[in-house]
């Protein structure tokens, strides 16, 4: 490595030879204002080098804005294959918490301490622990594409879990004896198998087998939008209970005209949206038990079942614990349907 100060009417810049190529390095953009200051600068990229730390694209003003972290979050969100309410969710984590901090800075110009004496003022509660994790999958993305030279780890604080609200099966009947009727059907959908608001309003008629008695999970909602594949990533399904496969049976003969495709619609023959959750919420706070949103009946299904079934035959339902479900297929239709069943 050779630099040397060179002086125009204009200020001075560094001539520098590195690696066989010839850089003049300038103070983002422009002319140093005095010998002193390119002085500095030469003595700081001399240690870079020696550190195996430098980066001649840092001081170029194109690639610096390139490198700002409120630039690299969007492509960061835009380039994973996210789902449609995962983007919205990180936008706003992003937006209230990353940016605010750091986003004006260059994020190869950052170290772990940067991070973490920041964190470490923030109160360890499960709201840190999250920011903390989406800045670290950040992170992660970053050193991936070679953004970064280095992985960067952050201690995340170790705090208790957040308590899953849940309701009994006499609790459950409470709630939909303040439930107005239309509403009955779909959520009696997901009381009974514990599944994702999404996967039930996603549910159309392609997935439901009256011949082999079984309901396939291909498809869900996910900020209003149909995406194929559920949270885990692949399809699931359960074998029907002789309610629900009434229930079902009627619902086909009395399709909407409108949307044919869907099991559940609202009385206008939509899709369901956030008013399914809206009337829940309601309903149950009517009943006694506030603060019990619609995905409780998940958390419901799982605890009450928990007495007199393994979590990984539970999940085989729910699609929780994925990986302890590998090797079941729909042999065991029967075991669960005793899960669902109860």
């Amino acid at each position: 490595m050779r630099g040397k100060i060179v002086g125009t009417p204009a200020g001075y810049f560094i001539d520098l030879c590195w690696e066989g190529q010839r850089y003049k390095i300038r103070n983002r953009g422009k002319a140093f204002k005095s010998d002193r200051k390119a002085f500095r600068a030469l003595e700081s990229i001399r240690e870079e080098i020696d550190n195996n730390e430098f980066d001649p694209t840092f001081w170029a003003p194109s690639q610096r804005k390139k490198h700002l972290i409120k630039n690299l979050t969007e492509k960061w969100i835009t380039s994973q294959a996210f789902r449609p309410a995962t983007i919205r969710q990180k936008r706003e984590a992003i937006s209230k918490y990353i940016i605010p901090l750091w986003g004006n800075r260059d994020i190869r110009k950052l170290r772990r301490h940067h991070y973490m004496d920041v964190f470490r003022e923030m109160p360890a509660n499960y709201m840190t622990r999250k920011t903390i994790s989406q800045t670290q999958a950040f992170l992660r993305w970053a050193y991936r594409e070679e953004i970064l030279n280095r992985p960067v780890f952050l201690d995340r604080p170790k705090v208790g879990r957040k308590e899953k609200k849940w309701l009994t099966p006499e609790q459950q009947e409470k709630v939909f004896e303040y439930l107005p009727g239309h509403y009955h059907p779909v959520i009696r959908f997901i009381v009974t198998y514990g599944c994702r608001f999404g996967e039930a309003t996603g549910l159309c008629w392609d997935c439901i087998d009256f011949t082999r008695n079984w309901i396939s999970i291909r498809r869900v909602y996910s900020d209003n939008q149909l995406v194929d594949l559920p949270k885990e990533g692949k399809e699931k399904g359960f074998p029907m209970t002789n309610t629900m496969r009434s229930m079902l049976r009627e619902m086909s003969l009395r399709r909407s005209p409108g949307n044919p495709q869907h099991v559940f619609t609202n009385k206008w023959g939509n899709h369901y949206t956030t008013d399914l959750s809206r009337a829940w919420k309601v309903a149950a706070r009517e009943a006694g038990f506030p603060n019990c949103p619609l995905h409780s009946n998940r958390h419901s299904f799982v605890t009450q079942r928990l007495q007199n079934f393994q979590l990984k035959e539970i999940g085989l339902v729910t699609g929780q614990n994925e990986r302890t479900a590998e090797g079941y297929t729909h042999q065991d239709a029967d075991r669960l349907l005793a899960v669902i069943e109860n």
